[in-house]
Formats: structure tokens, sequence, C-alpha cells
């Protein structure tokens, strides 16, 4: 499954921050690369272009929650 859980997303942060290159990430999480390139994307900071775990986070509960409230219309 190609899910990321937040203490993932906190690893992504923590390896980026102590210099591991992006191709060495999947490896150490036991995920696809095309889920890191996908995850890095979405949660970078677009100004910056620094991956935010926090914003993630946030964003996994947003989804979560629209999907939730579209399964429960008549």
């Amino acid at each position: 499954m190609s899910h990321l859980t937040q203490s993932h997303r906190y690893i992504i942060r923590r390896m980026l921050k102590q210099g591991y290159k992006q191709i060495e990430i999947p490896n150490a999480i036991g995920k696809d690369k095309s889920v890191i390139n996908r995850v890095l994307k979405r949660n970078s900071d677009k100004r910056t272009g620094i991956y935010k775990d926090k914003l993630a986070n946030l964003n996994t509960l947003n989804f979560k929650k629209k999907s939730t409230s579209v399964e429960n219309l008549p």
C-alpha cells in the first residue's frame, strides 16, 4: 500500500534535513520512489521548496474529511 503514516512523513523530513538524497528515502521507509516524489511535490512549501510534514498531515486529514462527507451524500 502506498499510504504514508505520520511517522513516515516525519522520517522523510528528518532525512531531508540531515542531507539524505531523495533517492535514499524510499529504501529507508519501505516505499516506492514515486510515492516519495509525489509526497514531496504536494507537500513542499511553494516559496522555499522545503518539505513540511505537518502540512502533509493536515492535507491528509482534510482529504479524509472531504471523502467521508462525499460518501455520506444521498
